[in-house]
This record gives C-alpha cells, structure tokens and sequence, in this order.
C-alpha cells in the first residue's frame, strides 16, 4: 500500500516540480504551456483522488525526457554545423554535455549584471534583468541628462517626460522593497492563489517591456549624438551609453524579441 502525503507535502512536491518546469523553460526557451499542463493534470489527480506519488514520479520522468531531448537537439545542431571544441579544454570541460556549455554561456553573459532580489522564486534572469536596468539608471544615464539639458529643455520635451516616468517605474524603489513595474509580479508571487500561467504572462510582459525600454532608451541617446554643436567628448559619452546598452540587449536575448515583435 502506497504511503499517504498531507495535502501540505503535496503542495511542496507541486511547487518545486512547477520551479524546474521553469527552470527547463528558461534555459531551453521552451513554451510555457508544459507548465500549465502540468498544473492542468495535478488538479485533475487532485479532484479524482489519484495516488499523487505516483503522479509526481511520472511528471518527474516525463520533466527528465524534455530536458534530454533539448539536450539532443542541440548536440544534433552543433554536430550538423561542425561546431569544434576548443582544444585547450580541460579534461573536466570535455565531460559536459554541449548543451550544458550553452546553457552556462548564456547564464555567464548576464552574472556580470547585478542581482535586484524580488522573491525566492522569481525568475533569476528578471532578477538580473531589472538589476542590470537600475545599475544603469543610478551610474550612467545621468550622463545623458547631464548633456541633454545643455542642448535641449528636456524639462517640457513631452517624450522625455514619458521616457523618464517609465525608467523610474522600473528602477526606482518606492514601496514594498520592489519598483512599481514589479510590484504586482511580486504580489502574484506571494498570494497562493495566483495561476502559474498568470505569473507566465506577467513575467514575459516585464521581458518585453524591459527591451522596448532599453530600445527608447538608445533611440533617446542617438537622436541628442545628431545635435547641431555638440562636442567631440560628449558625443562619445553618449555613444558609450548607447553601445553599454546594446551589449545588454545580446546578454539577455533581447534583440530577437524585438525583431519579432516588430514583424507581427
């Protein structure tokens, strides 16, 4: 006979099976539908009294299946490419799947960014994400001010002032030890009630509005590079910020997003 869990334990298996159902949709850029099929079935067990053990063992099989075969895809890539490996690899380096190599290349691009903590299970790489944007904010996009208020009265420019309220609902910390762009997912996180697809939604929303952001941002700097008079030194201030940003843009696979959202 099966041993019986609380509804309590169950809970807590859900939970960190919903995390690497995240996790795996992370790394491998994978639909977020697996996850709210997984949630789809636990309440289906849930409502017809199915052993959960049971259940919980096969979503587990079934999260190791997805992962290898992400895994394959991409060996079978860099294979079809003639993707060499470096020589100089250690011997430990050589034991790695390939996968796994892309995966930590990608999360190495954006460990450089600091981490702005919203909740134990938020999503690292929105972590890192808004970190990246409120660093950026505090440290360098005084520059552009600096210049801009020599060569433009940005004080009554209409599109600035937009420009401006957005960075600080993203950067800027008022209530609740978060910004307001990231206080509802915060929220959504905390209360037991929220929908895992709902967190999904949200969390893709604080993505998409953070590159169209960074995009205003750089598109801002550019149109001040083209002032009459402007200097020398000034210009490549500016051009600094506008290059810092583009680079963010690559570190967190934000420019193919963009490009998308474009063509839609």
């Amino acid at each position: 006979m099966s041993k019986k869990i609380s509804s309590d334990e169950m809970e807590k298996v859900a939970e960190k099976i919903r995390k690497k159902y995240n996790d795996i949709i992370v790394s491998y850029m994978l639909s977020p539908r697996i996850k709210e099929g997984f949630d789809d079935r636990y309440n289906e067990i849930k409502k017809y009294g199915v052993d959960p053990l049971r259940f919980f063992n096969d979503e587990i099989t079934a999260l190791k299946d997805i992962e290898q075969k992400e895994k394959e895809k991409i060996n079978k890539a860099a294979k079809n490419k003639n993707i060499e490996h470096n020589e100089n690899n250690n011997k430990e380096t050589d034991k790695k799947d390939f996968a796994d190599k892309v995966i930590e290349q990608i999360f190495k691009k954006i460990e450089k960014y600091p981490t702005f903590f919203i909740h134990q299970n938020a999503n690292k790489e929105i972590e890192k994400l808004f970190g990246a944007l409120i660093d950026f904010d505090k440290n360098m996009w005084k520059e552009y001010e600096n210049i801009a208020k020599k060569y433009r009265v940005i004080k009554y420019d209409l599109a600035y002032i937009n420009l401006e309220k957005m960075l600080n609902n993203f950067t800027r910390i008022f209530s609740g030890n978060v910004t307001v762009r990231l206080l509802n997912y915060k929220n959504m996180l905390n209360s037991p009630f929220s929908k895992t697809n709902n967190i999904d939604k949200e969390e893709k929303s604080c993505i998409m509005e953070s590159a169209f952001l960074i995009k205003m941002l750089m598109d801002t700097a550019n149109g001040l590079i083209d002032y009459p008079h402007i200097l020398k030194e000034e210009k490549e201030k500016l051009q600094k910020l506008i290059n810092y940003l583009d680079i963010m843009l690559d570190d967190f696979r934000l420019k193919d997003l963009l490009l998308f959202r474009n063509k839609k």
